[in-house]
């Protein structure tokens, strides 16, 4: 082994030197530039493969977002026939509320008519047990005058005001005695 201190040993040394560490800086650098490499393209790969995710996500997201408006579209197209159906539902309940009101106001009036029916019927028929009554009184005292009196009635067929209620409007006189005038005259005082 040469001594360090001679001058070519020295130089070799540092020659040596310069071409081991040109030789650890160019493997160091090449190594660097490969891990750059490789880190460049790992990272252009994480890029696009990010890009493409984002991509996707974003062509999704539109998607949805289409679809969300679709339903929104879709929903305001149901609301406005849901409303329109309130409205003619609000507005059938009216006429059957109208309608209701219209029911009753009919059964009242006709209850008022049943009722006044009643009392025309009443009527009627007091009215016609009165004017029986009063025909079987008329019939009595045609009896009474026929054989008292002698008196011959005859019923008249015609128009006349006093048809319906003096069905006999002519009196003939048969045979009249004194007994029969006091009678009449007793008779017409009583009454």
């Amino acid at each position: 082994m040469a001594c360090i201190t001679q001058a070519d040993v020295s130089d070799h040394f540092s020659k040596k030197l310069e071409d081991v560490r040109s030789k650890l800086f160019i493997q160091a650098l090449g190594d660097l530039y490969a891990t750059e490499v490789e880190l460049k393209q790992a990272h252009k790969d994480a890029i696009k493969s990010i890009k493409d995710t984002c991509s996707k996500k974003c062509k999704d997201d539109e998607i949805m977002f289409e679809k969300i408006q679709a339903y929104k579209d879709e929903m305001q197209q149901k609301s406005l026939p849901a409303k329109e159906r309130e409205v003619e539902i609000a507005e059938t309940l009216s006429e059957i509320q109208d309608k209701e009101k219209q029911k009753e106001a009919m059964i009242r009036n006709i209850q008022k008519l049943t009722e006044e029916q009643a009392r025309k019927k009443q009527l009627m028929i007091a009215q016609n047990k009165a004017n029986k009554d009063k025909l079987k009184n008329l019939n009595k005292a045609k009896q009474v005058f026929q054989e008292r009196l002698g008196l011959e009635i005859r019923k008249l067929h015609g128009k006349s005001f006093f048809r319906e209620f003096v069905p006999y409007r002519y009196v003939m006189l048969t045979s009249l005695s004194n007994k029969d005038l006091d009678w009449i005259k007793k008779t017409a005082i009583h009454r």
